[in-house]
């Protein structure tokens, strides 16, 4: 392999890693907004009982929002899945080698970095998502080295 092909490979990689995720923050611009820590009321003459139920209400809020962070970093993860799902099937198609390992590293680094990132989603979606693509890594890289 010739050093051009080489360079052309890490372009590719270095391209679609970022151009996936900044995809997915495109179409998930709204991330849920944590508004638990409202300002404590600082009043001398608040008895225990307010005190319990303003940190009762706390405590709500920040369950709320920790559900809906969790399952909007499902869905963000889904998507990036899907994505590298799709350009996992494109390896699979006779194009230049460049662009295959590029490709390659570009999704086997973005579903690694998606996994990490997004590992508190525990989505169930995901997860079989990540596993068919794996499949489809175990299955292209034992094509490409009969080749």
């Amino acid at each position: 392999m010739d050093w051009k092909k080489i360079v052309f490979a890490i372009a590719i990689c270095l391209i679609y890693i970022p151009m996936v995720f900044m995809a997915v923050n495109t179409f998930f611009p709204e991330a849920p907004r944590n508004t638990c820590y409202k300002f404590y009321p600082v009043d001398k003459n608040m008895t225990e009982p307010q005190r319990d139920e303003y940190n009762q209400d706390m405590r709500e809020c920040e369950e709320n929002y920790d559900k809906q962070k969790t399952k909007y970093d499902g869905w963000k993860f889904i998507v990036i899945m899907i994505i590298s799902i799709i350009a996992a099937f494109v390896m699979l198609i006779k194009l230049d080698k460049s662009i295959i390992f590029g490709l390659f590293f570009g999704v086997v680094i973005t579903a690694f970095t998606a996994t990490i990132n997004y590992m508190e989603s525990r989505s169930v979606i995901g997860f079989a998502l990540l596993v068919f693509l794996f499949g489809l890594i175990i299955y292209f890289v034992n094509r490409m080295s009969k080749d």
